[in-house]
């Protein structure tokens, strides 16, 4: 009995084991797994920007009245912590402050293999359509 019970007890341990170990590690990546964003670089304190949720979940980056022109350090900080995660399933939706918009174009690119993808509203239809640059 006490060889029979070992075999048992071992096989018991090394089955909670790989459970365990299989369980944590699908956990992880979970954890890694990455929803689509679409990065807002400005704020649009006047505009309707709902229909952009159709390409992810929105990540506003910068308050409505924030102008680089007399703070630029903390301004580009911000876009470019906000941008260090950027990847092929975000999009970067390019409204606001000019400059603004020209140094999150750069981070993004950085961020991912010089690889982007703008929404871009059309007038005519009331929606947004992807464009994907590649430099």
């Amino acid at each position: 009995m006490d060889i029979v019970e070992s075999i048992i007890t071992k096989e018991l341990y090394f089955s909670e084991t790989l459970l365990y170990n299989t369980y944590y590690r699908n956990k992880n990546l979970d954890r890694r797994a990455k929803q689509m964003t679409v990065y807002v670089v400005q704020d649009p304190h006047d505009k309707n920007i709902l229909s952009a949720t159709d390409y992810g979940e929105i990540e506003i980056i910068l308050p409505a009245r924030e102008n680089m022109m007399f703070s630029p350090a903390p301004t580009v900080a911000k876009l470019k912590k906000a941008l260090k995660d950027f990847s092929d399933e975000d999009y970067l939706l390019c409204i606001g402050d000019p400059a603004a918009i020209g140094v999150a174009i750069h981070y993004a690119l950085l961020a991912n293999r010089s690889k982007l993808k703008l929404l871009k509203w059309d007038r005519r239809e009331y929606k947004y359509y992807p464009v994907e640059v590649e430099t």
